[in-house]
């Protein structure tokens, strides 16, 4: 049965990642969709927790800091673990594969989509610690676009994005129930930054 539903998800994959990693779109298009599928990425996320802290946005931005913490220990052991090889390397697709995104620094981590586990799992918290109704219009979007960016450039099978979302969302769940163990150690840690800081630049 297990087995049986595994040989349809890898039908599935290599069906659709050559329909859409083949998909021709205009230079400009390319261009946008090699800057947005980064949207996902551990670095952008740990860059907007960085943000808010400089604007004084401390709580949110440990809520940020702390997803992407819980993000790195769930995902990377999956990925490692599983070690499934990214489309462009793999074997079993008759189609070639175009390796559009050059930021890939494994080959056999494709399993869950990195990217989509920190979009999901981060966007989720900010839409329930500031709970704005135009903000689920403009990250929603982007979760669709994530998405079909990163089968696409060629970094990642349609299951790996959905397990990612899927995943991203248990996470999400995680670090809202323990929290409350992250913020005394990320309020010591942030008073002795500004500590230093204003030691430093008085």
């Amino acid at each position: 049965m297990a087995l049986q539903l595994i040989k349809k998800i890898n039908n599935f994959d290599i069906k659709w990642v050559c329909k859409i990693n083949h998909q021709e779109f205009n230079p400009i298009l390319d261009l946008l969709f090699k800057i947005f599928t980064h949207v996902g990425s551990f670095v952008a996320w740990i860059s907007i927790a960085f943000i808010l802290y400089v604007f004084d946005l401390f709580e949110p931005s440990f809520w940020l800091y702390a997803t992407c913490i819980n993000g790195g220990i769930i995902a990377l052991p999956i990925k490692l673990i599983i070690r499934r090889d990214r489309p462009f390397i793999a074997k079993k697709i008759k189609c070639k594969i175009n390796l559009k995104d050059k930021f890939i620094i494994s080959k056999h981590t494709s399993f869950p989509s990195g990217h989509s586990v920190y979009y999901s799992s981060c966007t989720i918290i900010l839409l329930v610690i500031f709970g704005y109704w135009w903000l689920y219009f403009i990250l929603i979007p982007f979760a669709f676009i994530v998405a079909f960016t990163r089968v696409n450039l060629g970094a990642h099978y349609p299951s790996d994005v959905i397990f990612g979302y899927i995943i991203g969302f248990f996470i999400s769940l995680i670090t809202i129930y323990i929290f409350p163990f992250y913020l005394p150690i990320f309020w010591e840690i942030s008073d002795k930054l500004r500590y230093f800081w204003n030691l430093t630049f008085p």
